[in-house]
C-alpha cells in the first residue's frame, strides 16, 4: 500500500470519526423550549440544506464521472465519494446512495486534467459550504455545515 493512500484512509478515519462527534453532540431538529422560534429562519435553514445537498449531489456525479473515465484516480476520490454520502445522509437522514450502475464514461486520456477538475468542484463545494455555515440561522447547523467543511479542507489537502 503506497503512502499517499495509508494517508488517505487514516485522514478519511479521522474525518468520520471528527463528523461522528459532531453528529453526536449535534441535534439538526427544533430544540426544546424554541417553539417560537420564526418559522421563516426554518424555512430558510431548509431551503440552505437543500442548496448544500444539491451541489454535493453534483460534485459527487461529477467525481463518479470522473472515476469512471480515470479509474486511476478511483481510490483517491472513493475516499471524497465516501465523504459527501455520509453528509449527504446527515443533511438528509432518510436518503439513501443510488446503487445503480452508471453508464461508464468515455476513458479521459488525460488524468491531470480529470484530477483538476475535481479539485475545482471540491473547492467550490467549500467555498459554498463556508458561506453556508455564515448564512445557517441555526447553530446546530452551522456547526454541522462546519465540520462538514472541515472533512472537505482535510480530503482536499490530497488531491
Amino acid at each position: 500500500m503506497s503512502q499517499n493512500v495509508a494517508r488517505i484512509r487514516r485522514r478519511s478515519i479521522v474525518a468520520a470519526a471528527t463528523l461522528t462527534l459532531a453528529l453526536t453532540a449535534c441535534d439538526l431538529s427544533r430544540p426544546q423550549g424554541r417553539e417560537s422560534e420564526p418559522a421563516t429562519n426554518l424555512d430558510a435553514d431548509a431551503a440552505l440544506v437543500g442548496s448544500v445537498v444539491a451541489q454535493i449531489d453534483r460534485t459527487t456525479d461529477l467525481l463518479e464521472a470522473t472515476i469512471a473515465s480515470t479509474p486511476a484516480l478511483a481510490e483517491l476520490l472513493g475516499a471524497l465519494i465516501a465523504a459527501h454520502a455520509a453528509h449527504r445522509t446527515l443533511l438528509e437522514p432518510s436518503w439513501r446512495p443510488n446503487t445503480a450502475a452508471r453508464q461508464p464514461a468515455a476513458r479521459s486520456p488525460r488524468p491531470a486534467a480529470a484530477l483538476s477538475a475535481a479539485r475545482r468542484a471540491e473547492r467550490e463545494l467549500s467555498n459554498n459550504l463556508t458561506t453556508a455555515t455564515a448564512e445557517a440561522t441555526s447553530g446546530d447547523l452551522a456547526r454541522v455545515l462546519a465540520v462538514m467543511n472541515a472533512s472537505l479542507s482535510q480530503h482536499l489537502t490530497l488531491l
